[in-house]
């Protein structure tokens, strides 16, 4: 089974030409992936309700194929493609009114038990391997960037509005932290190409947390942490 909905790109979602920015598409790529869920009856609520757990995004990547813009209505649909014991990948596919692909997103998605704090096998919160769909190969893979940055970029700090319902920092706010360390003449200069995240950590209200960068080319690699503890691992491809 796949979710398809269709959405009018709006203000909110777009930066200071118009645009759809990172932080949108991130939004719309992982309320997809949820809304998904909530049709399969997997979802984040059921998963601690039903079955003691919740569920984790532990990576997800991104690739722009065309730009976007307010008030374009796109047209999205998203499907499991992969279960193994421990973890599945939902890929997102967005078009324009046209047909043509603006965006492919894939997103790997783990289960904690509540109270072990351990993974859980997907089948026991749910998953079954009938909810496979092959929809469309989007060929992408997770990057292993062993680079390990040094020089920190910037420092933010968690506040209430960047906490979720699992009451720690909602994948979404780690896009807006790395974001909001570029000023916009770099990000008028440079466009994002693809932009891949790995969650390895949680991170909680009032937490301090260093961005550090690591410029490789094209290729900014970004590791967030809170003290010496890597939360996340971010790598950006920019056009060349």
């Amino acid at each position: 089974m796949s979710y398809k909905k269709e959405l009018l790109i709006s203000g909110s979602q777009c930066g200071f030409n118009a645009e759809l920015n990172i932080i949108g598409a991130f939004a719309i790529v992982q309320d997809a992936a949820t809304e998904l869920m909530k049709s399969l009856n997997i979802d984040g609520i059921t998963a601690q309700r039903k079955y003691g757990a919740m569920w984790v995004f532990s990576k997800n990547k991104i690739k722009f194929s065309q730009d976007s813009f307010w008030g374009d209505m796109v047209y999205i649909e998203s499907f499991i493609s992969n279960i193994t014991l421990v973890r599945f990948n939902i890929e997102t596919i967005v078009k324009n009114s046209i047909g043509e692909i603006i965006i492919l997103a894939k997103t790997e998605i783990c289960g904690i038990d509540l109270e072990t704090k351990k993974i859980r096998p997907v089948e026991t919160v749910g998953v079954s391997k009938t909810m496979l769909e092959n929809i469309f190969d989007t060929s992408i893979n997770f990057s292993k960037n062993p680079a390990k940055p040094q020089q920190i970029f910037a420092t933010d700090k968690v506040k209430s509005s960047n906490i979720d319902f699992c009451h720690h920092t909602n994948n979404v706010e780690y896009i807006r932290f790395i974001v909001n360390a570029y000023s916009v003449e770099e990000l008028y200069k440079k466009k994002i190409k693809e932009f891949e995240i790995d969650y390895i950590n949680q991170s909680f209200e009032n937490d301090t947390l260093n961005i550090y960068l690591e410029r490789i080319n094209n290729i900014d690699v970004i590791e967030i942490k809170k003290d010496d503890l890597c939360i996340v691992k971010c790598e950006l491809t920019f056009n060349s």
